[in-house]
């Protein structure tokens, strides 16, 4: 397939896949990436369903600013005396070790990140039902199945150093989730201040609006998007990102198959737009050059701008809805 019938076949897919109708020939304005955020951003919600639509309101309209979710950078790698720690690469593992970890490697991620975004009050904490969370990641029956594929991944995310969980003082009521930092070391959780040596990497909301509930996406492409995100932010562009595999591996503690699987996934759902691009493996200009795949990120998934502390730390009953970013 040469590349102008793949950049079609993806504008297409974008099309039917994210914004919830049929498109039988790409149209020519589907090139534009403004194009393309401003049709998401106005009929994204035919993808959700009445419930995770409830759940994604009642979640953002306690939030003052859309800020989305911050992850550190130590989620991708740290190091310490004993070696290189990869806790997106554990998360994304089985507990024998085995890269992937299946669906329910995509689940354990989408969970602790959602806790992230949603805990964002002085103790980090919350008491959320489990079919609220099931219905904000579009887990089939919230209320059965959902359900318990949330408290069995809430118990792995404790096991595994990222969550604690707190007993209601009434067994009928919902227990209290707290997060642990991003790094698995199971210290306290706290917010990121973007200072050297605590710098971090923000999820839009968007993404919890229309790409995690998506039962397309898979766990590799979910662990790419988060590569992506931390790829651009360091670039400082959504656009000719590169993924070299040597360095991936390094830097991320995650195999070649993930990283090809986890980019195909987010070229088919139109998350990234790939191309051929004549450029040195890392992007420097100075460098021998060669034919290579680099890829775009749709300006809509990008982390969004940054916002003063004193925005941030505003009380949300102080904060008037016609504030919020559209």
């Amino acid at each position: 397939m040469d590349h102008a019938t793949l950049r079609a076949r993806n504008s297409s897919r974008f099309a039917t896949a994210q914004l919830g109708f049929e498109v039988s020939k790409p149209d020519p304005r589907a090139r534009s990436v403004r194009f393309f955020t401003y049709i998401l951003e106005q009929r994204t919600t035919r993808k959700i369903n009445h419930r995770r639509q409830e759940v994604f309101t009642s979640i953002t309209r306690s939030m003052y600013l859309r800020l989305g979710a911050p992850v550190r950078d130590s989620f991708f790698r740290w190091e310490d005396e004993s070696g290189s720690h990869y806790p997106l690469a554990s998360l994304m593992s089985s507990r024998s070790g085995k890269a992937g970890g299946g669906r329910g490697g995509k689940t354990r991620l989408a969970l602790y990140l959602s806790l992230l975004w949603v805990a964002a009050g002085k103790d980090h904490s919350s008491n959320r039902p489990t079919s609220t969370w099931a219905a904000l990641l579009g887990l089939s029956d919230p209320d059965r199945a959902g359900s318990r594929a949330i408290r069995a991944t809430w118990k792995e995310l404790e096991q595994r150093g990222f969550v604690t969980i707190s007993p209601a003082a009434k067994g009928d009521e919902p227990p209290t989730i707290t997060p642990l930092r991003e790094d698995g070391s199971r210290r306290p959780y706290t917010r990121p201040q973007g200072l050297e040596g605590d710098t971090y990497r923000r999820i839009p909301e968007l993404a919890w609006r229309s790409l995690f509930p998506d039962e397309e996406l898979t766990g590799p492409g979910l662990a790419m998007y988060l590569v992506a995100l931390r790829t651009a932010g360091k670039a400082q562009t959504t656009s000719r990102l590169v993924f070299p595999a040597d360095y991936f591996r390094e830097e991320y503690g995650l195999g070649e198959s993930t990283r090809k699987a986890g980019l195909r996934n987010l070229s088919y759902l139109g998350v990234l737009d790939a191309r051929q691009d004549s450029t040195d493996p890392y992007g420097d200009p100075s460098r021998r050059r060669r034919r290579r795949n680099t890829y775009d990120l749709l300006e809509a998934y990008a982390s969004p701008p940054p916002i003063s502390r004193e925005e941030t730390e505003r009380p949300a009953q102080e904060s008037p809805e016609n504030r919020r970013w559209p």
